[in-house]
C-alpha cells in the first residue's frame, strides 16, 4: 500500500515548498509539480502539510483492500504567503 501526495505544477508560487508528514513523521517535501510517496498500512492515519500561514491536516481510514491513497494538492496565494489546499482524495 502506498500514500501519494501530489501537487499541480503552476507558475504562481513555484518556489514555495511544503513539508509533508504522515502520523507526525516527515515523509518528504512537496515541491511544484512533484509527488511525495510513502508506504501506508491499513488503519487510521493523519496526513499533515505545513505552510507558513497554517497547516492542513487530513484524516484517512485505509482498508485492507486499498492499493493506494492519492491526495491531490494545489497552492493558493494569500496576502503574505502561499497555502496548500487539498483538492481531492482518491482511494484505489
Amino acid at each position: 500500500m502506498e500514500l501519494i501526495v501530489s501537487r499541480k505544477k503552476r507558475m504562481l508560487g513555484m518556489a514555495i515548498n511544503f513539508p509533508v508528514y504522515l502520523d507526525g513523521e516527515k515523509i518528504g517535501t512537496l515541491k511544484n509539480g512533484s509527488k511525495v510517496t510513502a508506504p501506508i498500512t491499513p488503519g487510521k492515519h493523519v496526513v499533515t502539510i505545513k505552510s507558513l500561514e497554517k497547516k492542513v491536516e487530513q484524516g484517512l481510514i485505509v482498508k485492507e483492500d486499498t492499493k493506494s491513497v492519492e491526495i491531490k494538492a494545489t497552492l493558493k496565494m494569500g496576502i503574505l504567503a502561499g497555502r496548500v489546499v487539498l483538492e481531492d482524495i482518491i482511494y484505489n
